[in-house]
């Protein structure tokens, strides 16, 4: 893989029932869907999702990508209980991007309830529980 390209890591604390996805480099629609299905197949009623954009590029996304994202996402998460999503990016830019997906994905009707921010720790106080991934925020 070059390294113009898209790194997710992906981490599971079942203490807080939280997954954090963190991506580097240009991102892809592909490179998502791949990290959820991966994910969610796995742990299924996972109830929080953090997706950390602040460090990759997101100008790749169409309006149609945006679609089958919040499409997949949904279906992904037909067995989680009350699922909140917090989108982390770090600009402007994207954190608009990140609001036309959640009205997207508000239109579609996905069960998942969406949030935007710019930092790690209102994330998680949103969810309610402590980062125990790490204190870097």
């Amino acid at each position: 893989m070059g390294s113009d390209l898209a790194h997710v890591e992906a981490r599971y604390d079942p203490a807080t029932d939280v997954v954090m996805f963190r991506l580097w480099g240009q991102t892809s629609a592909a490179a998502i869907f791949e990290a959820l299905e991966r994910h969610f197949q796995e742990h299924p009623t996972c109830r929080f999702a953090i997706w950390d954009f602040r460090r990759v590029d997101l100008n790749a996304l169409s309006v149609p990508d945006l679609m089958e994202i919040s499409r997949r996402s949904a279906a992904a998460s037909a067995a989680r209980r009350e699922p909140r999503t917090a989108l982390v990016m770090r600009d402007e830019t994207n954190y608009l991007l990140g609001k036309v997906y959640d009205a997207l994905s508000e239109t579609g009707r996905s069960p998942i309830e969406h949030r935007v921010f710019y930092h790690l720790p209102p994330a998680f106080a949103w969810f309610g529980v402590e980062n125990a991934f790490d204190k870097s925020g």
